[in-house]
């Protein structure tokens, strides 16, 4: 048990060394790649358009129902 134990304890940590030795960066590196430019903005930029409500569809102005429908069909005086 102590075996398998002490040999876990090896995987995990040749595991973690080969992580930190693929994500952490070069000295190297760091020296070569100069910082990024920043973005300039220019000053004389169209304002955005007007933004308009939104149009809503127009609604029935008296909605029918289907069954009122049919019972003054068969009476016979409709809608």
């Amino acid at each position: 048990m102590t075996r398998l134990s002490m040999m876990l304890l090896g995987v995990i940590a040749v595991a973690t060394g080969i992580a930190l030795a693929l994500t952490m960066p070069r000295q190297e590196t760091l020296d070569e790649a100069p910082p990024p430019a920043a973005p300039v903005q220019k000053a004389n930029l169209t304002p955005p358009p007007p933004v308009s409500p939104p149009r809503l569809a127009g609604r029935p102005e008296d909605p029918v129902d289907p069954a009122v429908e049919a019972a003054d069909l068969e009476d016979g005086s409709g809608s």
